[in-house]
């Protein structure tokens, strides 16, 4: 193969001896086990497939914070409330909830980057999943 500048690169390619696992199931509970079990059997095996492997993460600074995802349009009434618009993602730190009021929590927007107040009611929790970052 022959690349920029003219270099010739010789690569060769080895077949994969390893063996590989895929998980079809993460996390399930115990007695889903014999229907899992059922379902993988019934796979057929000799037809042709196609993948695609996607890795995804999450941002470790958010670790332990609870996400949330906004519901309503909220335009803030004080310069430390946050700006919502439905759907956006907030993360909001249990630990960091004494300075909020009753019905308000600290988060920060992941749309902006921004921290500020918001009203819970204008929230639900969402799944930690709905703000993994795809990695090419």
């Amino acid at each position: 193969m022959e690349v920029e500048g003219g270099t010739r690169l010789d690569c060769t390619v080895k077949p994969c001896t390893k063996q590989l696992h895929l998980t079809l199931a993460h996390k399930f509970y115990p007695h889903h086990q014999r229907t899992l079990e059922q379902l993988a059997r019934a796979i057929p095996l000799g037809h042709g497939c196609q993948w695609t492997a996607a890795l995804y993460s999450r941002d470790m600074r958010f670790v332990h914070y609870q996400t949330l995802r906004a519901l309503f349009q909220y335009q803030p009434q004080n310069a430390d409330e946050l700006t919502l618009t439905p759907g956006d993602y907030i993360f909001v730190d249990p630990t960091q909830q004494d300075e909020a009021s009753e019905g308000w929590v600290i988060g920060i927007s992941q749309r902006t980057g921004c921290r500020g107040f918001l009203p819970e009611n204008y929230t639900d929790r969402a799944s930690e999943s709905d703000t993994w970052v795809k990695h090419r």
